[in-house]
């Protein structure tokens, strides 16, 4: 298993690991959002987060969504540029969380 970075952030949980990938390595963000109350369960396939590097994906068993990004490695100077991109990551995934929950359009 490759090392992990893992930041709880209120709610979400964001974690952080290098894969190697056929356009080189590159740092993989997932970020798991708090769990929906049933009454917003139907709303699993809410556009917004898809496209950009971004895919959203619904863990059914957990009740909640994942935001997964995929950034070039290169594109990280330092440790602290990483950190950066996992509360960005976390930020816009829960933007995105709290516009579904209103039914507003989405952050991005």
């Amino acid at each position: 298993m490759p090392p992990v970075l893992e930041l709880q952030l209120g709610g979400a949980v964001a974690r952080a690991t290098v894969d190697a990938g056929p356009g080189g390595d590159c740092l993989h963000i997932s970020v798991r959002l708090p769990r929906l109350p049933a009454s917003a369960q139907t709303a699993q396939a809410r556009p917004g987060m898809d496209g950009d590097g971004f895919d959203c994906l619904w863990h059914d068993e957990e009740g909640c969504h994942i935001v997964v990004r995929r950034m070039a490695l290169a594109a990280f100077r330092d440790e602290r540029s990483v950190m950066d991109a996992m509360l960005d990551t976390a930020d816009l995934a829960q933007a995105w969380q709290a516009g579904m929950l209103l039914d507003q359009p989405a952050p991005c």
